[in-house]
């Protein structure tokens, strides 16, 4: 992404994306940002799940909760 986005994504991801996959069960295993020095950022983050119908299941949970949606609606507006 571009650098100029980086933090309001990390704010997004750390009150946000993080607390509600943690809250629903997958486990945050590690998180890097990657300059490429083109004005341009990588973000990885890898997180943990018990199996992938866990990792389905994770991810349909979110998907339903109404503070992500808007918060979610929100960053896009």
């Amino acid at each position: 992404m571009k650098s100029e986005f980086v933090d309001t994504f990390n704010q997004h991801s750390i009150h946000t994306n993080l607390p509600n996959q943690l809250e629903h069960g997958s486990r945050l295993v590690g998180r890097w940002l990657k300059d490429n020095r083109n004005g341009a950022v990588e973000i990885f983050a890898n997180l943990e799940y018990d199996s992938r119908d866990a990792y389905v299941e994770i991810e349909q949970r979110i998907q339903c909760v109404t503070a992500h949606l808007t918060r979610i609606i929100h960053l896009n507006e």
